[in-house]
């Protein structure tokens, strides 16, 4: 009786199965790569736009409660009510109201506001007194980060860009009409807001 022959891959064949078995598991991982790189830049620019949402959020609610106060500074000096843009020593700085009255004497909560960019970080800065000691010490939050560059212009009749108008005292009551705040970032996308300032007459 004849024995069959035992079938099975040549020497040959079996390199083409492990040449296949490489190129299939490349494309399976490269796919596999894309797609985890994909969904990490969506969560990122996700977490960016809510981030963004956010800063946007207390901008307007800052601006909508901005009062005509001015301040003194650490060293006696006296600051705008509102303050900002080209020349400014920050992006932004208004007094606002709290939001709630003070028990005791039935006033308004009042506190200093301010916006400023800070090795690419849009940081919101709040200091819970107005005319403030010299060891007053300011509260930090980081709002958004990877900011190339940030403007704000006012609205006063006419678009201008800094505020107090040239001519004001340094003491300054003044508030404009509406403001706009653009932020650019790293990747080049840039984004601009318009707010409305309740309180604003302009001049």
């Amino acid at each position: 009786m004849r024995r069959r022959a035992v079938c099975g891959f040549t020497l040959l064949e079996l390199l083409v199965v492990i040449a296949i078995f490489a190129v299939m598991s490349v494309l399976a991982y490269g796919g596999l790569r894309n797609f985890l790189t994909g969904r990490s830049v969506a969560a990122s620019q996700s977490a960016r736009l809510a981030a963004l949402e956010t800063a946007f959020v207390f901008l307007q609610q800052d601006v909508e409660s901005a009062l005509p106060r001015p301040i003194r500074d650490q060293l006696g000096g006296a600051e705008p009510a509102f303050r900002g843009g080209e020349g400014a020593p920050a992006l932004l700085q208004l007094t606002r109201r709290g939001a709630n009255p003070r028990p005791q004497s039935g006033r308004a909560d009042l506190r200093r506001v301010e916006y400023r960019l800070a090795r690419g970080m849009l940081v919101r800065r709040v200091w819970p007194m107005l005319d403030r000691p010299q060891d007053a010490k300011p509260e930090d939050e980081v709002l958004v980060e990877g900011v190339d560059a940030a403007s704000v212009r006012f609205y006063a009749g006419d678009w201008r860009p800094f505020w107090p108008a040239a001519g004001d005292s340094a003491d300054s009551a003044q508030l404009p009409k509406a403001i706009g705040v653009r932020l650019r970032f790293h990747e080049g996308r840039e984004i601009e807001r318009l707010f409305l300032v309740p309180a604003g007459a302009g001049t």
